[in-house]
């Protein structure tokens, strides 16, 4: 089983504060915390999941925190 870290939205959410080297959408922060590389543009990788893409991993990620209503 991948346990995938997420991080708050505030964090997640691309700023100016949100440095992505790579320009593969996944800011550096997240990456690393995923054990992914950024400097290299992964994000239509398989690396953390056969199914998804590393790009659809860190979108979910923004919402796995998100309150129910």
């Amino acid at each position: 089983t991948t346990e995938i870290y997420t991080l708050s939205l505030h964090d997640a959410l691309p700023s100016p504060y949100s440095k992505d080297s790579d320009q593969d959408g996944m800011p550096d922060t997240w990456e690393q915390i995923n054990k992914l590389d950024p400097g290299k543009a992964d994000a239509a990788g398989y690396n953390l999941h056969r199914q998804y893409t590393n790009i659809e991993m860190y979108i979910n990620s923004l919402t796995a925190n998100a309150k129910k209503d």
